[in-house]
């Protein structure tokens, strides 16, 4: 007897993708501030309180960097904290960091 079939990929993939659904409502509604960020500082998604904090749109903070927000003292630790963490010479980090605002 033939062993049973796999689940399908969509199958398997439903459950997965209801539980982003579910975490990206939750951060979009979240009052703290929040972004996300790719290793290389570029900002891919925020809520509207880190929007509101900074003045941008959504839309205007697509394909910016993280870097091109933070006051000028806080670049160099900011971009060592990532680099440390791409290179695997820390598991994680905690940097608080002042950002600037649109205006």
């Amino acid at each position: 007897e033939a062993p049973p079939a796999a689940p399908s990929t969509n199958a398997a993939r439903k459950p997965a993708d209801d539980e982003m659904r579910v975490i990206e409502a939750a951060v979009k509604a979240c009052q703290t501030p929040l972004a996300f960020v790719c290793m290389d500082g570029g900002i891919f998604d925020s809520n509207l309180a880190f929007n509101q904090l900074l003045g941008y749109q959504s839309s205007e903070l697509l394909g910016n960097t993280i870097y091109m927000h933070a006051t000028p003292t806080d670049i160099a630790p900011l971009m060592s904290a990532v680099c440390n963490l791409i290179t695997d010479q820390i598991a994680n980090c905690k940097l608080s960091i002042k950002l600037q605002h649109k205006d």
